[in-house]
């Protein structure tokens, strides 16, 4: 959805690069609950988002790795852990 010329409410938003955002928007800024697919590299994000970036949520990455927990500037941060294809679980 737009209002005045911003993205709000619930949406669906296709990058150039074939990236693809899918959840909530507020001010044009992803913020709520949200997916983001990363073409480039098969992952994808699924969690909570404030003011654009992702805050708190599971990042599957495209070896099969799996973090559930939270982020800063969009890395793996604070509270959190990392499953693995062999079922090894890092905590931290």
């Amino acid at each position: 959805m737009w209002s005045r010329n911003v993205k709000c409410g619930e949406g669906t938003y296709t990058y150039p690069n074939q990236d693809q955002y899918k959840g909530e928007w507020e001010n044009d800024k992803k913020n709520g609950i949200g997916r983001y697919y990363f073409n480039e590299n098969k992952s994808k994000y699924i969690g909570e988002w404030k003011d654009g970036k992702y805050i708190n949520g599971i990042w599957k990455l495209d070896n099969n790795v799996i973090y559930k927990g939270e982020f800063k500037d969009e890395k793996p941060f604070g509270k959190g852990m990392f499953v693995f294809p062999n079922n090894f679980i890092q905590e931290g």
